[in-house]
């Protein structure tokens, strides 16, 4: 979702019509990471928290898509373990709210 997020602030689109016009069947895995925003533009840097937008965008796509593989990435700066495990706990909650997705996690 953090490419998605952060190209779609970028170039100037809209992020949920771009996953919508993706074919669901194509989509097997959703990546999750933070990215550095510069003001401007933003960074897919995978080194920091993920945020907020990236969350609301993630909970959507599961919800439009259905169970979805995901994967939450860190590079160079890895947080305390507990930071970790708050993450993958806040992407467990976004998957038990969709019916079909519950019995996945």
């Amino acid at each position: 979702m953090t490419p998605i997020y952060a190209s779609s602030r970028n170039q100037k689109f809209d992020s949920w019509q771009f996953i919508q016009a993706l074919p669901k069947e194509r989509i097997r895995k959703i990546h999750l990471a933070g990215h550095s925003d510069y003001g401007h533009y933003l960074i897919d840097t995978h080194d920091q928290q993920i945020t907020g937008p990236v969350w609301d965008l993630y909970a959507w796509a599961i919800e439009h898509l259905g169970p979805r593989a995901t994967l939450i990435k860190r590079d160079e700066i890895f947080p305390p373990l507990d930071e970790s495990l708050s993450e993958l706990g806040n992407a467990r909650t976004v998957a038990a709210k969709t019916p079909e997705t519950a019995a996945c996690v």
